[in-house]
Formats: structure tokens, C-alpha cells, sequence
């Protein structure tokens, strides 16, 4: 097996969840846990990235899709790409899947923009 991809993109920074993104962080992990949980597995550890305020998704999915590909894994067809309010990817690699999602804050909050990664638990 291959190692695991998606390094966080430039301008990102470890986050720890607080404040205004608690609730819609939490909604869009549980949203996403249970879509992958369907794909067959239900132990993922999620890291979280505050990313730069208006970050693109597209611009940040092409970055880990890069990452994703040169590292032997491929964009996974049976997610969609879109969550409840957020938009996601996953990446296969044989039988494990990692995936992200871009979660922005409410409008007019001050909230942290999060790029939440789950990865496979060993």
C-alpha cells in the first residue's frame, strides 16, 4: 500500500475546532463519516487545516487531487461531491479511502474556514 496523501495546501495551519465553525464543523464531519461509513468502513481520524478566508474549493481540490494521484490513489466515483452544505472529495487507494471537505463559517460570522482530512485508522 502506498502512503497516505494530502499534505495540507499552502497558507493552511493545524486547527484546533472552536468558536463559530464548532457546529457546522461537527455537522459536516458526521455528514461525511456517515457517507464514507457506507463505502465500508467506519475508523477515520479527522485532522483539521483553517485555511486562508474565500479559499477556493476548486483550486484546493486540484492541489489534492495532485497529491491524491502522484501518491497512487484515485478519485473515489461512489461519493458525491457534495455534502450537506459543503463540498468533499475521497481518494481510493485498493480498500482504503481518505477524504476532505472544505467547511466554510456561517455568513457574517468571524469563523474559521476548515479543511477537514479523514484518514484510514491502522
Amino acid at each position: 500500500m502506498g502512503t497516505l496523501p494530502l499534505s495540507p495546501p499552502a497558507g493552511a495551519t493545524p486547527y484546533a475546532i472552536d468558536g463559530a465553525s464548532t457546529d457546522r464543523v461537527a455537522l459536516a464531519f458526521a455528514d461525511l463519516h456517515a457517507a464514507l461509513r457506507a463505502l465500508g468502513d467506519d475508523r477515520w481520524t479527522p485532522v483539521y487545516y483553517r485555511v486562508p478566508a474565500g479559499s477556493d474549493w476548486t483550486v484546493l481540490r486540484g492541489e489534492l487531487d495532485r497529491q491524491a494521484q502522484a501518491a497512487g490513489w484515485q478519485p473515489h466515483s461512489g461519493l458525491s461531491a457534495q455534502g450537506t452544505g459543503y463540498p468533499r472529495r475521497a481518494w481510493t487507494e485498493g480498500t482504503r479511502v481518505v477524504a476532505a471537505a472544505l467547511v466554510a463559517p456561517p455568513a457574517g460570522s468571524e469563523g474559521a474556514t476548515v479543511l477537514m482530512v479523514l484518514t484510514p485508522r491502522d
